[in-house]
């Protein structure tokens, strides 16, 4: 899914977008936000830094001719690391329960 076209950049949609899937995710009680972008995508990967996501790890989706970063914020810290939620799966946009 296509968040933001050229014409529409520096309008605030993909922050607000991110900030709207945050907070759906915490009022749900998940411990963290996943996502990918394709990995030669650097100003999409530094925007999510700015954003306190991290990479999680480099994945080859099937169907896809280039590989996704897949990148998550942690939301809520663990109480019990030993149920910490997995490496995220690369999906579009997605949030791990623990």
């Amino acid at each position: 899914m296509e968040t933001s076209s050229a014409t529409r950049q520096g309008e605030g949609v993909g922050r607000s977008l991110i900030a709207y899937a945050i907070a759906w995710a915490r009022a749900r009680r998940f411990d963290r936000l996943a996502l990918d972008t394709p990995e030669g995508a650097l100003r999409q990967v530094a925007w999510y830094f700015d954003r306190g996501f991290d990479i999680v790890e480099t994945a080859h989706v099937p169907g896809r001719r280039y590989a996704s970063v897949v990148l998550a914020k942690q939301l809520a810290r663990s109480f019990n690391s030993a149920h910490a939620a997995a490496p995220a799966s690369p999906l579009s946009l997605q949030a791990a329960r623990t």
